[in-house]
């Protein structure tokens, strides 16, 4: 088989993308499909909920992430990852980052409405 028809593209988009919570996670390495990447620790770092929209095959966040302000130094941020739970739980997307950004205490991360695309193909 070669991939997924456009109809079910849409379908997974809307009726399953669109519709169930989850949670941005900011990794220091690729993610990757296994989730083996190394996702960002410090003591104000929590995965932030996202809420996702989709225009043909891309989805981006319809409402702007704000992550808390960091405590400690979270690491060079590269990489990103979507969770259907605020800790653990399974990863659906991933992605690297457009640029990285170095956190250290009393740097915010935020992501304006529009800026985390994801697109299936």
């Amino acid at each position: 088989m070669a991939g997924l028809s456009d109809f079910a593209e849409a379908y997974v988009l809307d009726d399953i993308l669109t519709n169930a919570p989850f949670w941005i996670g900011l990794h220091t390495a690729d993610a990757a499909d296994d989730n083996s990447g190394a996702e960002c620790v410090g003591t104000s770092y929590v995965r932030m909920p996202v809420t996702l929209t989709r225009s043909g095959n891309v989805l981006s966040n319809s409402v702007e992430v704000v992550f808390p302000e960091a405590t400690t130094a979270w690491g060079i941020i590269s990489h990103g990852a979507v969770y259907d739970a605020v800790s653990s739980g399974n990863q659906w997307m991933n992605g690297t980052a457009l640029y990285s950004k170095d956190t250290s205490p009393g740097d915010t991360v935020l992501f304006p409405i529009g800026t985390l695309t994801f697109t299936l193909d």
